[in-house]
């Protein structure tokens, strides 16, 4: 290879890491820059796309983290992890039918994972599900009590995937842990530290990808609850306090926020 490809070559791999990095620590805008750069010097840098998607996905720029999970489907049709994440995207954006498309590849290629098969059954019955005030509680369900149990939602820039040791001991220790074998899975760092302190004095609060999903869901969920109400409010631990009191119980049994 000519000395001068070579360096190109390099160049471009330099701005690929830095924007791996930036995305990893939670700077998604510079991330983008960064893989933006690495992109115009080689627009087959397959792994460009991909933190590219990753970056977009994490700012809720749903179309533009499709069009990157994409681009890197263009490069290896078999990438699976591109096929996820797209199906997430589509997902997020109420394009049921096109995430069970993706999650279905994906089960072309990986027939054996757990994972997958979940989140297409959940998209099928978000899916049928009707309609009836648009403020489908039941739909979120799981993810209108995490957020009651924790007392707040969660970042994405909070949400720590488990590294390799913490896997093998979820595993290892978890009693249902086999269900969530071939999952990614995420840890709760709060930025404030008063949050960091409670969530630290209590159980380890592991989460799975559907997990995630179902919370940001519900978060829109209690906007929806608060902004019907046409009441102010000051703070999301008042929007929890009010949402306690008007939807079924069951959400906030066990916290703090539960009906006397």
């Amino acid at each position: 290879m000519p000395p001068e490809r070579q360096s190109i070559i390099e160049e471009a791999r330099v701005y690929l890491y830095k924007g791996r990095d930036l995305c990893e620590e939670g700077k998604y805008s510079e991330a983008i820059c960064e893989l933006d750069k690495a992109l115009a010097i080689n627009e087959n840098l397959i792994l460009g796309y991909y933190f590219r998607g990753m970056a977009y996905g994490a700012k809720d720029d749903c179309d533009q983290a499709i069009e990157n999970w994409t681009a890197a489907l263009r490069i290896d049709p078999n990438f699976t992890t591109a096929l996820h994440n797209r199906g997430i995207s589509y997902y997020n954006k109420g394009s049921y039918d096109q995430a069970i498309e993706d999650w279905e590849a994906v089960l072309r290629i990986d027939p054996n994972n757990p994972n997958t098969k979940k989140i297409i059954e959940r998209a099928r019955q978000t899916k049928v599900r009707p309609k009836s005030s648009g403020l489908d509680i039941f739909s979120s369900l799981g993810g209108v009590m995490i957020i009651f149990k924790l007392g707040f939602a969660p970042e994405d820039e909070e949400l720590y995937e488990l590294t390799p040791e913490q896997y093998q001991h979820y595993y290892a220790t978890e009693e249902n842990a086999k269900e969530h074998l071939g999952e990614k899975m995420y840890m709760i760092l709060p930025k404030d530290s008063q949050k960091y302190v409670e969530l630290a004095s209590g159980d380890v609060f592991v989460l799975t990808e559907e997990d995630v999903i179902l919370m940001r869901k519900a978060e829109e969920l209690i906007e929806n609850y608060c902004t019907k109400s046409e009441k102010e409010f000051n703070s999301f631990e008042e929007k929890l306090c009010y949402c306690a009191s008007v939807m079924p119980s069951i959400v906030s049994k066990g916290t703090k926020y539960e009906r006397k």
